[in-house]
């Protein structure tokens, strides 16, 4: 992975539990930085996808559709469960 130098300004706090953590997972500050930057990041992107889908979804038209093929897809299933 491609690096580039950063520098940051954190509340000493912060750099304190930082120093604490990253040694307590035997790992360098930068790599515990980027672990938790990563993660959050992810989690910042779930938050938006699932916002959007919601968006999409309060559509009255959109839910009024999707409730029509949930219908008549769950009437195309076997009456007496699966064959597998």
């Amino acid at each position: 992975m491609a690096t580039i130098k950063l520098s940051i300004t954190l509340p000493k706090k912060v750099a304190e539990k930082v120093a604490i953590y990253s040694a307590k997972n035997k790992e360098s500050t930068s790599k515990f930085i980027t672990k938790i930057l990563e993660e959050n990041l992810q989690k910042i992107q779930r938050e938006n996808l699932i916002k959007q889908i919601n968006e999409v979804f309060s559509d009255e038209d959109i839910s009024k559709e999707q409730k029509i093929f949930a219908t008549h897809a769950v009437n195309q299933l076997p009456k007496k469960g699966f064959a597998w």
